[in-house]
Parts: structure tokens; sequence; C-alpha cells
């Protein structure tokens, strides 16, 4: 009788133990749920924001003017010649830490050029510093130089870094300001995929 007592209050020690660890590493997860939430409706209010201060009616549903802009070589390059069903096309700036930083998470993110081939970056820095930044992250994506900014000022470019995503036509499916994380990187060459 005493055995089955003992053997009784082990198994509900068990059971209370893994329903604890349950509990708690379920509580994480939700946590961390609650937080990817709220940093991504952070995000798209500061989208908004953003969007609104540009000034040119840009958004989701939109479409981006076509461009020829010179790639790093000198040769003009129309931009929807180098898009993908889905394409990433970012502003950068060489001297903006939230560019390199982005810079750096799409190499990390990216473990082919084929993967990089779906990012264009657009940046007015000096081309000498973008070849730098090339060669130092061993970027392949292509690299287009906006002289005197006209295509950023076209579009009304005034904070960076600054994604547009779209389609082989160039329409907007999604707008993301500020740096582009790793996993958010991921997610469009995983969704890209299907």
């Amino acid at each position: 009788m005493g055995s089955k007592r003992w053997q009784r209050n082990i198994s509900f020690t068990v059971i209370l133990v893994l329903v604890v660890i349950i509990a708690y590493f379920g509580g994480l997860k939700a946590a961390q749920g609650v937080q990817g939430w709220k940093a991504k409706r952070e995000r798209v209010k500061q989208t908004e924001a953003v969007l609104k201060e540009m000034g040119t009616g840009l958004g989701v549903g939109k479409s981006l003017p076509d461009a020829v802009l010179a790639d790093l070589e000198g040769t003009d390059t129309r931009l929807s010649d180098l898009l993908c069903d889905r394409t990433v096309v970012v502003f950068f700036r060489t001297d903006c830490s939230f560019s390199r930083a982005e810079l750096a998470a799409l190499k990390g993110a990216t473990n082919t050029p084929e993967n990089q081939s779906c990012f264009i970056l657009i940046s007015n820095s000096d081309q000498t510093d973008l070849w730098e930044i090339k060669e130092k992250l061993g970027l392949s994506c292509p690299i287009l130089y906006d002289r005197d900014t006209k295509y950023g000022k076209q579009l009304g470019v005034k904070s960076v870094p600054l994604n547009f995503i779209v389609d082989r036509t160039l329409k907007i499916e999604d707008v993301i300001s500020g740096t582009m994380p790793t996993e958010g990187i991921k997610d469009f060459m995983e969704q890209s995929r299907k």
C-alpha cells in the first residue's frame, strides 16, 4: 500500500514538473509572439509615417516608376530589366550605420548569388564607397548609382534604408522603412520560392 502511494506521488510530481516546463516554455513562446507582433505594428506605423513624409503617394498597391540608372561600371541600366518575380529595391547610403547593418544582414541571409539577384541596391553615395562595400561584403546583387539623387528625389526618399518589395511590373507589395532584419530577408526569400 505504501509503495502505491509512493508511486502516485512520484507520478504526480513528474506530471507537475512536465506541466510547469510546458507552461514555462509555452509562456516564453507566447511572449515572443506578442513582442514580434508589437515590433511589426511599430514598424508599420514608422513606415506609414515615412511614406506620408515622402509626399508622393507611394505605398502598397502603387507602382514605383521605372528608371535608368548607372551600375557601378557606369553602364546605364533600366531598373525593370533587373526584376525577379519578387524583388526588394533597397535605397541606402554607405555612411548610414542602419544601411550598413542591412547590407550585412543581406549578405548573412543569402548564401548564393541567385538569392542576392532579387535585391537591387540604389544609392547616391560616392562610387568608391559603393565599390568598397560591395567588395568588403562580397555582394553580387545589382548596385545602381542614383546620380544627383534624381530618382530618390522623384520618389521623395528622405530616409534610408528604405525597402520596396515589388513584383515584376514594379507594383509595390510592401514597404519596409528602416533596417530589414536577417529574419525578414529570410522570410522574403522563403515567400518568393512559393
